[in-house]
């Protein structure tokens, strides 16, 4: 028995699941491409696609646009609280 044309849950469903797991499928070649460049940029790539799908899921699209650069605000702020490591 095949749904009917006017039963929209089989597409929604889909739009639902290529959401979720498009941006996941994403991260995993940024990810990988930043280990090959540098070990130490793959964290920051991971982090930038966390405050992304954050900041989607808890105010929109608005939120998925502000998250980047609230995450990048933030990064700079604790690297600058950080203490300079090899410099005594």
């Amino acid at each position: 028995m095949s749904p009917s044309r006017e039963d929209p849950r089989g597409l929604i469903r889909c739009a639902l699941v290529a959401i979720g797991l498009g941006p996941l499928l994403s991260a995993i070649p940024a990810t990988v491409v930043a280990l090959t460049v540098s070990p130490t940029l793959a964290p920051g790539v991971v982090v930038f696609y966390i405050a992304l799908l954050l900041g989607g899921s808890l105010l929109g699209a608005i939120g998925a646009i502000l998250a980047v650069p609230t995450a990048a605000i933030l990064h700079v702020i604790f690297e600058e609280l950080a203490p300079e490591s090899g410099e005594h």
